[in-house]
Formats: C-alpha cells, structure tokens, sequence
C-alpha cells in the first residue's frame, strides 16, 4: 500500500469517526426553534444551517445580548424571564408554556 492510499485510508477512518452532537430536542420542536432563530437573527443569509440540542441564542447571532433582548421585546414583549444561555429548545418550551401567542 502506497502513502497516497494510507492517506486515503485514514481520512475515510476520520471522516467515518466524525459525529454532530444531538438535536433530537431542535427536532420535535423545529417549527417553533425556526420561529426564534427568525426573531433572533432576522437575516436568512446569516442563520446557522444545523442548531444542536446545546445551542443558545448565542449559537445563532454573534449581536450583543442588547441587541438580542431588543428584538425578543419588540416581537414578544417586556418582562423577557429566561435566560439566553438556555438552550433554543428550553426557550420555546418555556415561551409556549407562559406566551402561548408568541409567534404571531
């Protein structure tokens, strides 16, 4: 076996090694997790192609948590009571629960 088919031989080992975190989470609730990443970051250009089970709001945008509380207040309301360090999921799940009208 030559250097090139090592080669060859090793980065299909990496590649087949390689795995993305979970989104099981993001998934069952993607309409919704879809309807916050729009409020976040209003650019389609700019929105994250794959959202982990991990993910916050600081995943999507790279804008000043200033900014992002502005947008979330000006499409939801005042008295924004979580955390942005939580995970998009936990946010939707709290905003259904306590905002059932939030994506309107």
């Amino acid at each position: 076996m030559g250097n090139d088919e090592r080669r060859t031989e090793n980065t299909k080992k990496k590649q087949a090694s390689f795995e993305l975190a979970s989104s099981t989470e993001i998934e069952s609730r993607q309409a919704d997790v879809d309807a916050l990443v729009a409020i976040i970051e209003p650019d389609p250009e700019f929105r994250p192609y794959f959202l982990s089970d991990e993910a916050s709001v600081f995943e999507v945008t790279m804008d000043s948590e200033e900014e992002i509380l502005a947008r979330l207040t000006a499409r939801i309301g005042k008295g924004i009571d979580f955390s942005l360090h939580e995970p998009l999921w936990r946010i939707v799940d709290h905003l259904n629960a306590t905002r059932p009208d939030w994506r309107k």
